[in-house]
């Protein structure tokens, strides 16, 4: 097969023009609307964003993760302005909507930071990866997946068995989303359904469905980013075969929210607790029956409920209500209980406290949520948190810092010698697991980020060891 080159990859993005005439068409509409500024800004968000972190010939990872959390900024601005709302109406203050325009900045910050923690364009160095990358063999891959499946169904048990060290087992659940990520790649490039990819799709959402909290999204975009990738540019994401993808998965967030309580009540058996209690087939005969009688109105409903839950400015917005008028700005202690709390290794401090994010939420946004002593536990979110130490704009600095660091460990991970398709898959699986929620605390998202490196990083120079005999048998046809 011809190996790729420079003169085959697009220096601009395709599609990106009609992106911003589109954002200029909504910012202009939102004008009208019960918000007129804050709709405007809105609209720019995702463009300014494929704007900063678009590189051709790269995944587009760093891209699709702040697009996922500017979703959770500009959600709320859809739901005042379909409730005909003010946000200036809440707290009857300006909190609500600065706690929009300080996480836009910030969001445009971390990407920023994150595109020049990635530093120069890795074009040139994933062409090797791109030449290995053409000569795997689906079969192998999906062997792979398989594998590492049957690791992410074992790691509850592994966890319960492992004490300190079940903090390592996490990372090692999400391998198999490399394997599925190039397995979707090779699909959309020859423009054909795989029979693996249709199973890959069915096991991973049902897996999703079955458990407590419906955790189906990743394979989703995993599917996105392959799409992305194909050198084709925004315009991929309007194929009719990823339309349809999209349009699945808008339909099975909708179901979910319409059946999330009632689902939740029958697996847990009317208990309070986020606990599982019923058999897988009793679980799927739950769903079988819902989706059967599921209507439009349901899903409306449903769509609904989750452009609620989606918005992440509320805690955000009480924050900037409480801070520092009742409780002072921290001065950084936050950031330091997150850098803390990643230095220390359970494995090596057992008694180490559990992160408890509603304890930060109770005391800083003057709202009462449900704690760990509930089963649960509520965020402020790390730009939030950064607020609360430094406040406006400083609070930019540690956000930036975050981005930066998360750029320099996709870097690193796929220039780990000799590059080839698992570097970058690594990567991605890091970004995609730490990155695309903007509720995040800090007190998880630096460990998780620095431990996913860390395991990433060994298993990868461990691969390195058996390389020969392993693209061998990735490459056999």
């Amino acid at each position: 097969m011809e190996a790729p080159s420079l003169e085959r990859i697009p220096s601009h993005t395709p599609g990106l023009k009609l992106a911003w005439l589109t954002s200029s068409l909504m910012g202009f509409l939102g004008l009208f609307s019960p918000n007129p500024l804050v709709t405007a800004v809105a609209a720019f968000l995702p463009v300014v964003l494929t704007q900063l972190l678009w590189r051709s010939g790269e995944p587009q990872v760093l891209l699709l993760a702040l697009w996922m959390q500017s979703i959770q900024v500009i959600a709320p601005v859809w739901v005042f302005n379909r409730e005909d709302v003010s946000m200036a109406s809440i707290f009857n203050s300006a909190a609500y909507p600065n706690a929009f325009y300080f996480s836009v900045l910030a969001l445009i910050s971390f990407a920023l930071a994150a595109r020049l923690g990635a530093g120069s364009s890795l074009r040139l160095a994933l062409l090797s990866s791109d030449i290995l990358e053409d000569r795997l063999n689906s079969r192998s891959l999906f062997q792979c997946y398989g594998l590492f499946l049957f690791v992410q169904l074992a790691t509850p048990f592994i966890v319960s068995q492992a004490g300190g060290l079940a903090q390592l087992v996490w990372p090692l659940a999400s391998i198999r989303l490399i394997f599925a990520y190039y397995i979707f790649k090779s699909s959309i490039r020859k423009k054909k359904i795989s029979l693996s990819l249709l199973v890959i799709l069915l096991v991973e959402t049902m897996l999703g469905f079955t458990g407590f909290f419906a955790d189906f999204k990743n394979i989703f975009l995993v599917i996105v980013l392959a799409a992305l990738s194909v050198e084709s540019g925004l315009r991929t994401l309007f194929r009719k075969r990823i339309l349809v993808v999209i349009l699945l998965f808008l339909f099975l967030l909708s179901y979910w929210q319409y059946v999330k309580p009632s689902y939740r009540f029958f697996v847990s058996l009317g208990s309070a607790s986020q606990v599982v209690s019923v058999s897988l087939s009793e679980r799927l005969d739950f769903h079988l029956t819902a989706l059967r009688s599921i209507k439009p109105e349901h899903l409306e409903l449903g769509f609904n409920n989750f452009l609620e839950r989606a918005g992440y400015l509320k805690f955000f917005a009480g924050t900037i209500q409480h801070v520092p008028t009742v409780v002072p700005h921290q001065g950084g202690r936050l950031w330091s209980e997150a850098v803390e709390f990643s230095l220390k290794p359970r494995v090596l401090f057992p008694s180490k406290a559990v992160a408890n994010d509603s304890d930060r939420t109770n005391t800083f946004s003057g709202m009462k949520v449900a704690g760990i002593s509930e089963g649960t536990s509520v965020s402020i979110g790390y730009v939030g948190e950064s607020y609360i130490d430094f406040g406006f704009p400083f609070m930019l600095a540690p956000v930036a810092a975050m981005g930066w660091l998360l750029g320099r460990l996709y870097r690193l991970l796929i220039l780990i010698q000799p590059i080839n398709p698992l570097n970058c898959g690594a990567a991605i699986i890091l970004i995609l697991n730490t990155a695309t929620t903007f509720e995040t605390s800090n007190l998880k998202l630096l460990p998780a980020a620095l431990l996913s490196f860390i395991v990433y990083w060994f298993l990868l120079k461990l691969v390195q060891q058996n390389r020969t005999r392993l693209w061998a048998w990735l490459a056999a046809s």
